[in-house]
């Protein structure tokens, strides 16, 4: 899919390039998380990157919203946690920041954008270009536990 939108969207002339590659970020009793890692270069490059979550006990592909109490808000609480760690250490495109609106709630519950890693730790994950400037490329943030605590099934 990733190469026929490629070949799509390339014009005859120009450098163009398409990198995809995987890496297994979990594999322990519980969790296989695997993560497609692609970068797509026309003009300039652009990181983005999407994690598969297969819980062993079931053999069921897990979606965020799998993880939590049906009718929790978890994503508030994901994404104040994530604000308190992007405030704490770099400069992100922030919610009030009346230049950039950014549509957290739809990066964070998109499909693909989360992982469990070994420790069992939710972690996060965005493009580039998705919260912070492209120079800082495609990141991730691993959500505290007592954030989500009350929250999980």
């Amino acid at each position: 899919e990733l190469a026929q939108r490629f070949n799509d969207n390339a014009m005859d002339e120009g450098y163009y390039g398409l990198d995809v590659s995987y890496e297994v970020l979990t594999d322990n009793d519980r969790w296989f998380a695997l993560r497609v890692n692609g970068c797509q270069v026309m003009a300039s490059g652009y990181e983005f990157s999407r994690c598969y979550n297969i819980d062993k006990t079931t053999g069921k592909y897990v979606k965020l919203a799998d993880l939590f109490k049906e009718g929790s808000d978890y994503v508030a609480a994901i994404k104040k946690d994530i604000f308190a760690q992007m405030k704490a250490n770099l400069t992100y495109w922030m919610e009030d920041d009346a230049e950039f609106h950014v549509d957290y709630d739809a990066l964070i519950t998109r499909d693909g954008a989360f992982y469990i890693d070994k420790d069992g730790r939710l972690v996060v994950c965005f493009d580039e270009y998705d919260v912070a400037p492209g120079a800082m490329g495609a990141q991730s943030f691993t959500v505290s536990r007592e954030a989500i605590a009350g929250l999980l099934r």
